[in-house]
């Protein structure tokens, strides 16, 4: 019987799967090998790995072709000018081996001139490895995997309790923000109640079910002496002032940043703080990044499009920029907003009571 290469690879993975689960007795793993090994002559590459995956899961160590296969698809993954569909194989590829083997090859893809989908099968294919040293090597590169696959690496790292404290020790040590990690409350809980001893005491020290600021003092007594009411029109000329250049609100400003059209749910209190601190917690879409190009030109905006070949980055009014990768030097997050910390600088107790009257009026 004839199948298509998909048909067959289909098999072979519910195969796989259905022995993963099973307990199957040695002799009978050993029984099976023949039949499987005899299948390598097919020459579709997809279905040869697809057996080979299922050989590891069975114990089979001594896999014909497989190494050949494996060095070839360590230089294909690091081949920017090889075609992203092949590198994407290669990448597969390299996730039946060893971290040992196939480790720095997939960190390596975790860096800011890499395009998405390059970035995002090396993290899955790292999310396969349960030793330490994967978190941090995460870590080291946070800030150069892309603002989409930031929630794709938060899920790696608390995926393994042996990722914790790594993770942790990030935290503490300002290698990682809070902001930046945006983690919801399961995922604050899951370190804070289901981790190790150590890792829930030190989570505990650090983060809380309610939202947290690096500047929550200071900011409370900001927010304390606003006045009770605001008056939207002059909150309006605040508003174009201020905010116009990244905001959109109604048919007025630039969406760089998020839409401040329906804000009137939102409490004074809850506005107030994160308009005085964006750091707080950061969706990874508006996370700013930074570009340097080979001849030394910084330019910091947030990514509206990337592709193999290319970056684009929004900026203030709505300016996009389009940046070859081949002409980067560097490109990573900032770790922070666009929008800059200290705005209760720039305005009054009374102005940013203004502002928030403005947002909060249905549009």
């Amino acid at each position: 019987m004839n199948l298509s290469p998909s048909t067959f690879i289909a098999v072979i993975d519910w195969t796989g799967k259905g022995a993963a689960q099973a307990s199957i007795r040695e002799e009978h793993r050993e029984a099976l090998r023949p039949g499987f090994l005899a299948l390598l002559t097919q020459k579709h590459l997809g279905v040869r790995r697809s057996i080979w995956q299922t050989c590891r899961v069975l114990g089979y160590n001594s896999l014909p072709g497989f190494e050949e296969v494996f060095q070839s698809s360590l230089k294909i993954a690091g081949d920017i000018d090889a075609p992203t569909e092949t590198r994407l194989s290669a990448l597969d590829m390299l996730s039946l081996g060893s971290f040992e083997q196939a480790g720095k090859a997939l960190i390596d893809r975790l860096n800011g001139l890499e395009a998405s989908p390059i970035q995002a099968r090396a993290l899955e294919a790292l999310r396969g490895y349960k030793e330490p040293s994967v978190a941090r090597e995460v870590i080291q590169r946070w800030r150069e995997i892309g603002p989409g696959l930031r929630p794709n690496a938060i899920g790696l790292l608390l995926g393994r309790r042996a990722f914790h404290l790594p993770l942790i020790e990030a935290i503490e040590t300002d290698q990682l923000s809070l902001g930046e990690l945006n983690l919801d409350l399961e995922q604050r809980r899951l370190l804070m109640r289901y981790s190790s001893k150590e890792v829930k005491a030190r989570a505990s020290r650090l983060l809380g079910d309610e939202e947290y600021s690096n500047r929550k003092t200071h900011l409370d007594q900001r927010v304390a002496s606003m006045p009770s009411h605001g008056r939207a029109q002059a909150g309006l000329e605040v508003f174009k002032q201020h905010c116009a250049s990244c905001h959109r609100s109604g048919a007025m400003g630039y969406e760089v940043g998020p839409d401040l059209s329906d804000m009137s749910h939102r409490s004074v209190e809850d506005l107030a703080y994160n308009i005085l601190d964006p750091n707080m917690a950061i969706n990874p879409s508006y996370i700013a990044y930074e570009a340097e190009t080979l001849d030394g030109e910084l330019i910091t905006g947030i990514p509206s499009a990337q592709s193999s070949s290319s970056v684009t980055l929004l900026m203030a009014q709505g300016v996009q920029r389009e940046l070859p990768r081949k002409q980067l030097a560097e490109f990573r997050s900032g770790g922070l907003s666009l929008m800059p910390e200290g705005f209760e600088e720039q305005l009054s107790a009374a102005e940013l009571r203004n502002l928030i009257a403005f947002l909060q009026t249905p549009r």
